[in-house]
């Protein structure tokens, strides 16, 4: 038609990729992470990024889903190391322009489960309770503390903090909280209350956080009222849905892109390399829950009151994050 010049098909397959649909999942390569990278390519519109801190086993990891007829690529990712999280965000910008799906599964746990007794059968609290006494104390060690705090509360802050910016509306974030992350772990009323609080901000949290970590420096924690069973874990776990309520409240402030959505996940006690094989559910049926969060709809007229926003979820239903006896 005159008057108007067509782009060469490479400039438009070059824009077209520069806005193709793109999630992103940190520890990707073993356990729940990989169940999640093999379920989400196979029912998400766009690339999914299966991302580790080892190079080598994170592209084992891409090619055994391939070999499964699952196609992922492969990101170096360390969350506790900030300038390989953005070398990640940027190559998502250059590539895809943003991102879509975000699931912060990266983790420790701090304890040695082959030291854990009790049958596979075993509820997780029981199985602790009955672990070796050393075990128990090597929980609390500063230098636990800090690798399981420093990972599981603010290397996924870091991740956070450096995608976020990167998000387009109706993007989909999953956190990794657990079953031991609830409030009936922690006895202090003041710090209850202040995690559960409507005006709780990130800077808020990130001190009283940083406060656990400085009083295991020479004591037990939960000898002053903090989580007993898998301390560091839990109160980190604790915290990150604390942080998913922060975080919800901020982009339901953000009118410029609407309908993100954060939630945070329980994938239940699973039997990985993690948990030395002795947890109760499968892989897979760990990893759907959180899928499930990372493919909600978006959040249109009635459908919109459905979507769960903010909320701590197990298999789809809202886990009692406060505890019943415990209302604030």
């Amino acid at each position: 038609m005159a008057g108007i010049e067509l782009l060469p098909k490479s400039v438009v397959d070059e824009a077209a990729a520069a806005t193709s649909r793109c999630a992103l999942i940190t520890g990707g390569n073993k356990g729940i992470g990989y169940g999640i990278a093999r379920r989400l390519s196979r029912i998400f519109k766009g690339t999914v990024y299966l991302t580790a801190r080892n190079e080598a086993r994170g592209r084992e990891a891409v090619q055994a889903l391939a070999r499964d007829d699952r196609v992922t690529e492969f990101l170096l990712l360390d969350v506790t190391d900030r300038a390989s999280i953005e070398r990640a965000r940027d190559h998502i910008m250059e590539k895809h322009g943003g991102l879509d799906v975000l699931v912060n599964n990266a983790g420790v746990a701090g304890f040695d489960f082959h030291k854990a007794n009790g049958l596979q059968n075993h509820t997780l609290e029981r199985m602790l309770d009955s672990a070796e006494p050393e075990a128990k104390k090597d929980v609390f060690s500063p230098e636990v503390v800090k690798e399981v705090i420093g990972t599981n509360f603010f290397g996924l802050l870091n991740v956070c903090e450096v995608f976020f910016p990167i998000l387009r509306p109706h993007a989909r974030v999953v956190n990794f909280g657990s079953n031991l992350g609830t409030l009936r772990s922690l006895k202090l009323e003041d710090v209850k209350k202040r995690l559960v609080s409507d005006d709780l901000t990130v800077e808020e949290l990130k001190q009283i956080v940083l406060t656990y970590a400085k009083i295991a420096e020479t004591k037990n924690p939960a000898e002053l009222g903090y989580p007993a069973i898998m301390g560091p874990y839990a109160f980190s776990k604790i915290c990150v849905v604390a942080l998913t309520r922060v975080q919800q409240r901020v982009f339901d402030r953000d009118t410029a892109r609407p309908d993100i959505v954060v939630n945070a996940v329980s994938p239940g006690f699973v039997a990985t390399e993690m948990t030395a094989y002795k947890g109760v559910r499968t892989i897979e049926e760990g990893a759907e829950g959180c899928v499930q969060l990372a493919v909600l709809p978006a959040a249109t007229g009635q459908n919109a009151l459905d979507i769960p926003k903010g909320q701590f979820l197990r298999d789809g239903m809202p886990i009692d994050w406060v505890g019943e006896r415990d209302k604030f």
